[in-house]
């Protein structure tokens, strides 16, 4: 670990790769901070690259935490108590604020910035240069601002969805202006829905803010409703509408 910086207070488990210049475990960038004990836990089998930068906790008994196999890549920067599960990819100056969920083997491209509080669903991908102040469902691809574009067929296979599940994707979305109405019967649709399943979406069921990533108006694209009711068509095998 060339010129690497490790501050107070860090548990780092097994084989993970550091390289030169990072900096783990630093003081949070929190004006409230006074320099009480806060802690930093890495998981295992992770590589931290070039000048990568992971801050503790920002008060008494918060923590930041990074998981098992993840990468994160050369300038990335993950704030005070964010939370990052397995398998996550932080491309080249991803950024993540304070208190940012990442969930499992979600993929945060490289210049991507992500306010406070979010949370990002598992097997999401955000793409290049996009931001998002509002929680990414899982499943899902996200650019612009805060714009949900499709579903993410690559991780619906990883997922275990058939080719030809995945084909029936294709289909046009509904109305845009559904979409206000589909938040608030959010929960009619997790209710029946498989654990596996509605517990990524119940974790990314809106940030304090209340808000998801959405599409933009009148653009012909996927709308987080129509996620919804193929993803719950797909894994129970009936209508959701």
């Amino acid at each position: 670990m060339e010129r690497v910086s490790v501050g107070p207070w860090v548990v780092m488990g097994r084989n993970n790769i550091v390289h030169m210049g990072a900096v783990i475990g630093h003081a949070p960038q929190d004006l409230s901070y006074n320099g009480e004990e806060t802690w930093t836990h890495i998981g295992s089998g992770n590589e931290i690259r070039e000048y990568a930068t992971i801050h503790r906790g920002s008060g008494s008994g918060l923590r930041t935490v990074v998981g098992d196999h993840n990468l994160l890549m050369g300038l990335s920067h993950v704030a005070h108590d964010v939370e990052i599960g397995n398998h996550v990819i932080l491309a080249n100056g991803a950024l993540l604020a304070g208190h940012v969920h990442v969930e499992d083997r979600a993929f945060v491209s490289g210049g991507v910035l992500v306010h406070q509080f979010v949370r990002i669903g598992r097997l999401a991908l955000l793409r290049g240069g996009s931001r998002t102040s509002r929680d990414v469902p899982p499943f899902c691809i996200m650019d612009g601002t805060h714009t949900v574009r499709s579903l993410n067929r690559v991780g619906l296979k990883r997922a275990g969805v058939s080719s030809e599940e995945r084909a029936h994707l294709k289909r046009p979305s509904e109305s845009c202006s559904d979409i206000a109405r589909w938040r608030r019967n959010l929960f009619w649709v997790l209710k029946p829905m498989p654990a596996r399943l509605s517990g990524s979406l119940s974790n990314s069921s809106g940030n304090r803010r209340g808000a998801f990533a959405t599409e933009r108006a009148n653009c012909p694209i996927l709308t987080l409703k129509w996620v919804l009711i193929m993803i719950r068509k797909l894994f129970l095998g009936r209508d959701a509408q």
